[in-house]
């Protein structure tokens, strides 16, 4: 019997204002993989895909952003926000910018 391959993907989780109350979810195939409701500390993200199936679906939610996480000044310039950061994506060894990933941020 052979072993399943599998393809990592991973990510760093990181936070401006770890008092913000901002939460992340990690879908894949529509079903949660990793929830964290406060992130407060840097955390590394990895998880292995099955390659028996070539398509799948990654979706990451930032969910508890309120108006009062952004401070804006008379000029309407936001001068402090607090947000989850997604950095380092990396997908079978091979390194992503956010802007080229399937990544969808639902606020």
């Amino acid at each position: 019997m052979s072993e399943l391959s599998t393809t990592p993907i991973t990510f760093d989780i990181s936070t401006t204002d770890a008092s913000a109350k901002l939460g992340i979810r990690v879908l894949l195939d529509h079903v949660v993989i990793y929830e964290n409701k406060h992130v407060q500390e840097p955390y590394h993200f990895s998880q292995d895909l099955s390659d028996a199936d070539s398509e799948h679906h990654l979706d990451i939610e930032l969910f508890g952003k309120l108006p009062q996480h952004t401070s804006i000044n008379p000029a309407g310039e936001i001068v402090k926000d607090s947000i989850i950061n997604i950095n380092n994506v990396e997908f079978d060894g091979r390194k992503f910018c956010i802007d080229s990933c399937p990544i969808k941020f639902l606020f």
